[in-house]
Parts: C-alpha cells; sequence; structure tokens
C-alpha cells in the first residue's frame, strides 16, 4: 500500500469519539447515555463502567454505559429485585441483540485517571467488530494461528476490551493483554470482572522498546494493536517491540485512526521492516467508527 493513499492530500484528521460524561454518585447509578459527537474531552472521565457487545453477523458493536459494572450483571448480586438501570440496560441489550443474532459481551471499568488508555477508542471498535463477524480470520483446528497452544498478544490493550474478546472468540490459545505497570491494576480489575469466562488470559507488563520478558512469549503467533499511534516519541519503540515479539508468519492486525501529521513518520519508519494491506475498505470501517484496519507480515530479513 502506498503512503500517498493512507495520507491523501489534504485529509484532516478527524476527531476521537468523546467519552460518557464523568458518572454520578453510584447510589443513583444511573445509565450514561453513549457519548456524542463533540463531547466531554476523554480526559474529564473519571471512571464508569461498559458493556461492549459485538455480533457474529458483523453489526456494528453495541455500547452501553452505567456508573458501575454491576448493573449489566442482570438482578442484583445483592439478591434485591431488578434495579430500574438493570432493567433499562437488559431491555436496551435484549432489543439489540434480537436484531442481530449471536454476539459476544465484554464487560469493562472505565477510568483514565492513569493512562487515556482507561476508556473505549474509535479502532477497538472496528477491531473488535472485524474479529467477531463473518470475515474473522479466528479458526480453530491444526494450522490456525488462533490454536491449541498459539499466543495471541495484544500491545497497548488499556482496558483490555480487545484482548478479552480475542480471549472468548479462540479460548484455545493463550491471549497476553498488555500495557504499561501503571495500566495493569485495571487490567487485572477487568480480568476479574469476567474470569471464570476468560481462564485463557494472562495480564503482562510490557514496555515497548524494553526487551521481552516472562511472562511473554518471545515470539506471538498474533498480534493486535488499536490505537496506539498517538506519541511520536514512542513510534521507534513501537516498531521495536512489534519486530520483536513478531516472524514473517506471524498474523498483525493493525487498527489505527489518523489524529495528526506526524503519524506519517510512523508509517514510513514501519515500512522499513513490515508490509501491509487494507482488510476492510475505509467505508466499511467508518460505519463504526473514523477508523482503518490493515493486516501486516514482518518482511523477511533479508527484505529489511
Amino acid at each position: 500500500m502506498s503512503l500517498t493513499s493512507l495520507f491523501p492530500r489534504g485529509s484532516r484528521s478527524p476527531s476521537p469519539t468523546p467519552s460518557p460524561p464523568a458518572s454520578p454518585s453510584a447510589e443513583a447509578a444511573p445509565v450514561v447515555p453513549p457519548p456524542r459527537d463533540g463531547g466531554d474531552d476523554p480526559n474529564d472521565l473519571g471512571g464508569c463502567a461498559a458493556r461492549v457487545r459485538y455480533f457474529a453477523s458483523g453489526a456494528a458493536p453495541h455500547v452501553e454505559y452505567a456508573a458501575e459494572a454491576e448493573a449489566f450483571a442482570g438482578p442484583s448480586r445483592r439478591g434485591a429485585p431488578q434495579s430500574g438501570d438493570e432493567a433499562r440496560i437488559a431491555t436496551d441489550a435484549g432489543a439489540a441483540g434480537g436484531a442481530h443474532g449471536a454476539h459476544y459481551d465484554v464487560v469493562l471499568d472505565l477510568d483514565v485517571r492513569n493512562g487515556c488508555g482507561g476508556r473505549i477508542w474509535p479502532s477497538a471498535r472496528v477491531l473488535g467488530q472485524f474479529l467477531a463477524g463473518p470475515a474473522s480470520p479466528i479458526r480453530a483446528g491444526e494450522g490456525s494461528a488462533w490454536g491449541r497452544g498459539k499466543h495471541v498478544i495484544e500491545l497497548g490493550s488499556g482496558t483490555g476490551l480487545l484482548g478479552f474478546l480475542a480471549a472468548k472468540l479462540a479460548p484455545e490459545a493463550t491471549v497476553y493483554v498488555t500495557d504499561q505497570d501503571v495500566m495493569l491494576s485495571l487490567l487485572h480489575q477487568n480480568h476479574k470482572l469476567d474470569a471464570a469466562a476468560l481462564p485463557n488470559v494472562v495480564v503482562a507488563e510490557c514496555d515497548w522498546g524494553v526487551p521481552i520478558a516472562a511472562p511473554l512469549p518471545q515470539k506471538a503467533d498474533v498480534l493486535l494493536l488499536a490505537d496506539c499511534v498517538y506519541l511520536e516519541t514512542a513510534f521507534a519503540p513501537l516498531i521495536e517491540t512489534m519486530r520483536g515479539l513478531s516472524r514473517p508468519d506471524t498474523e498483525i492486525w493493525f487498527s489505527y485512526q489518523q489524529r495528526r501529521k506526524a503519524d506519517k513518520r510512523f508509517f514510513l519508519q514501519l515500512k522499513k521492516h513490515f508490509t501491509w494491506e487494507e482488510a476492510l475498505e475505509p467505508a466499511q470501517a467508518r460505519e463504526v467508527s473514523p477508523a482503518r484496519l490493515f493486516k501486516m507480515r514482518l518482511r523477511d530479513a533479508g527484505k529489511q
């Protein structure tokens, strides 16, 4: 793919999907409506919870917000009758599920106080929709990169949304959700919300540009990256980590939203070591968010 097609002349960086407003008190626990275009700064989000529903039909994911993750558990865990918030969430989710059929739910606590990764970013919607949908590359059996004994690593996991979805879609593989130390408490917290359904998940620290260390494997069969291109000083360390974890046969699924002109320098550096192609038509990706999805491969050593 040419860099010209990736960054057309005159193109402008779309604004990221805004976050829901800061949650009210836990006592009221009202449902927070989905973000609206032109809304709040994502860094205003102190903490709330979300359920992201991905559909096997390939329909756009359904996202709901609430003050606490417990609101998505159905009848109260304390044995009380179903609250108004729980009933509303169940009704909305039931309508969405009925319209689109089989689905996969991921419930998360969101919190950006320790880093911007603690929210749902647009590219995670695009990549998640692709992995759950009819064109998904995930399959079981011999020869699959997602099968028994295989290693799937998500870089820059933030909340863990994509990694947890991948773990549900590929239960025979081991899925590693990774981020810097400051984000690990949120990753562990979100893993505990659905630990029984995610026995194949490992939460691990991974600082880009630092040698790979246990519990991570030295090489990945699959790499997942969503909205990892955001800080210019991290371009070279990210590429170094991608190279370190990849073989020429490693599947790399890379979802990306252009936000600044400096992003072009990332792809110029990346081109020295990786090849890529569009996995979705841009218009198809924009049905969910202003993001792109690429399938990448490490170049053979002699071509780097």
